[in-house]
């Protein structure tokens, strides 16, 4: 006949709980890292289109608000698509679209929107796709 060790139970329960708290650990760690990557897609994204908007920005003020000045200026631009009418130019780049949008003699809207893989993640869950948007005085 043979005895259990009653020390062995104890033991193997330990063990049992110790591999428990670790994997409720792992999984906290993993929701930890997996949510820090789509901050820093979102901030990434947001920073993208800050410096977009704000070049273009730059750049209308320089046209003194002709768009057909702008239009020329930002179709050198080997990186995007321009497209124009007489009161809007949108710039498509791989991840963002950029619109101007002339509103008066005085001022123009600029808006980047998320396009191409940037919005098949859904990173912003805005119906419109909109990340930043900018008002420009002449």
């Amino acid at each position: 006949m043979r005895r259990h060790d009653p020390s062995a139970a104890i033991f193997l329960m330990e063990i049992i709980v110790a591999m428990f708290f670790f994997s409720i650990c792992a999984a906290i760690c993993m929701n930890l890292f997996t949510g820090s990557r789509v901050i820093a897609d979102r901030s990434g994204a947001l920073n993208t289109a800050v410096v977009r908007a704000s070049s273009t920005a730059e750049a209308y003020k320089a046209s003194k608000g002709d768009m057909e000045a702008l239009y020329n200026m930002l179709k050198k631009d080997e990186s995007c698509k321009v497209s124009f009418d007489s009161e809007r130019i949108l710039m498509e780049y791989p991840e963002i679209q950029v619109e101007v949008i002339h509103s008066s003699d005085e001022y123009a809207d600029i808006t980047v929107f998320a396009s191409g893989d940037l919005k098949d993640r859904k990173l912003y869950q805005k119906s419109d796709g909109k990340i930043f948007y900018l008002r420009v005085h002449i």
